[in-house]
């Protein structure tokens, strides 16, 4: 594969990495990056940083506090919204 073509995989790769880490893809699509990442060191790094990412994005809202009455007061807004 030449060098062009190897930038324009792994560009179209890279666009549907987060649809890929949401698992919103088709089985082939899944599969098809899957062969990427195996063999794209590239690529598979940007993975790698992106799920860490969001790994430590998650863990630090778990620490957040929250008020006990947000889920009441955002669905009152909503309601609001709703009506209004």
């Amino acid at each position: 594969m030449r060098q062009d073509e190897i930038q324009v995989a792994c560009e179209a790769i890279l666009q549907r990495l987060d649809d890929y880490i949401d698992r919103e893809l088709s089985a082939d699509d899944v599969l098809m990056i899957e062969r990427h990442l195996e063999e794209c060191f590239d690529c598979a790094s940007q993975y790698r940083f992106e799920i860490r990412l969001i790994h430590d994005i998650r863990a630090r809202l778990r620490r957040i506090a929250l008020p006990g009455d947000l889920m009441t007061r955002i669905r009152l807004r909503l309601d609001a919204e709703t009506v209004g």
